[in-house]
């Protein structure tokens, strides 16, 4: 039993028209969704790039400045090495020089008449 008055003609026609309405506004509101979420991620996506970009820029600052600090702790090293060794030859020579004064005191000592 359908009606055959009104604006569509039937009920089933009515509801029909209905439920086309309604999936062309969920259609619509999900286009303005995926609009906005693609503005919003390109967006987020830029911003992305350039910590990434910053983020690259930082570590290439830091291993330059690590190679520096090596290079300058190499020539520091040997440096001290070159210190320490010139401390131990002068050391050495110092104790050569006083056991050769006390070989010297002593026989004196004994040459004494």
């Amino acid at each position: 039993m359908s009606d055959t008055g009104g604006f569509f003609g039937t009920k089933e026609r009515g509801a029909a028209w209905i439920f086309r309405g309604l999936l062309t506004l969920i259609m619509m509101l999900c286009t303005i969704v995926g609009w906005f979420g693609t503005r919003t991620l390109s967006g987020l996506d830029q911003k992305l790039n350039d910590v990434d970009k910053s983020t690259w820029s930082q570590i290439t600052v830091l291993s330059k400045t690590e190679a520096e600090l090596n290079t300058a702790l190499t020539g520091l090293t040997a440096t001290v090495n070159d210190h320490l060794h010139t401390d131990i030859d002068q050391d050495q020579n110092f104790k050569s020089l006083l056991q050769d004064h006390e070989i010297r005191i002593r026989t004196l000592e004994h040459s004494k008449p």
